[in-house]
């Protein structure tokens, strides 16, 4: 998987980097945060003191502090697209620093089976009537260029005030909404309640979390954790976009 590179993203937390150290020390790996990165030398939380054991060269990006925006929407997609202006590979994968994942083959396999589409979780994936365009931002992977516009279309709405005409007078509101809505935006010429749902199934598909166990799932806004059981169904989230 020499093709893949994996996007740690956010603040990391001691367990999830003794996560890592062992189980993606063979990936190409991007750490991106922000200033008042945490980890360091002293508490045994530093990747280029741990280089030795990976087998490539993990590199870290520390982004200058910023209004971080509701949700940390800002900070994510300043992160975010400052590593994946990083990214060499064809195929790329972004996870948060506070949540880690196994079974990355299962991930890559889905990812090249599905090229034209973004991969995320069932993890707070909503139903359209609960929440239109909803996609789960704790996990997106797919061809890297697709990622990159992704996360660039909603810098340039942040930041260069791009125009955002509405679709039939739909104005996201929380971060997951923010990603999909400007993203299909540039991959879409027409959008309407007609055919909003048939295209958000074209770009995005589910992966099968209880085929990345062990996993660990965090949510700050429930401040819960899920090890290897979130049930999607007990939080309003989909398994597949058929539920949609």
């Amino acid at each position: 998987m020499s093709d893949l590179t994996i996007i740690i993203q956010g603040n990391i937390t001691q367990e999830c980097f003794n996560f890592y150290l062992e189980h993606y020390k063979n990936y190409k790996i991007i750490i991106s945060t922000w200033e008042g990165y945490s980890l360091s030398k002293e508490n045994g939380g530093d990747f280029n003191c741990m280089e030795s054991k990976f087998k490539y060269k993990p590199k870290i990006i520390v982004s200058k502090s910023i209004e971080c925006g509701h949700q940390n929407f800002t900070c994510q997609v300043v992160s975010t697209l400052n590593a994946l202006k990083e990214v060499k590979t064809k195929y790329v994968i972004k996870i948060r620093g506070d949540e880690y994942y196994s079974n990355i083959k299962y991930l890559y396999d889905l990812i090249k089976k599905n090229k034209n589409k973004i991969i995320s979780s069932p993890i707070f994936f909503r139903k359209w009537l609960h929440s239109r365009f909803h996609i789960s931002d704790h996990i997106i992977g797919g061809v890297s260029k697709n990622v990159k516009l992704m996360l660039q279309s909603s810098y340039d709405i942040i930041f260069l005030k791009e125009k955002n005409c509405d679709i039939n007078s739909f104005t996201p509101q929380v971060s997951e909404q923010k990603l999909t809505y400007w993203y299909l935006k540039k991959k879409e010429p027409i959008i309407n309640d007609t055919n909003e749902i048939d295209i958000c199934k074209k770009h995005f598909k589910i992966f099968n979390i209880d085929l990345m166990k062990p996993y660990l799932v965090t949510s700050n806004c429930f401040k819960t954790k899920w090890y290897d059981n979130f049930v999607p169904e007990e939080w309003d989230s989909i398994k597949s976009l058929n539920e949609l």
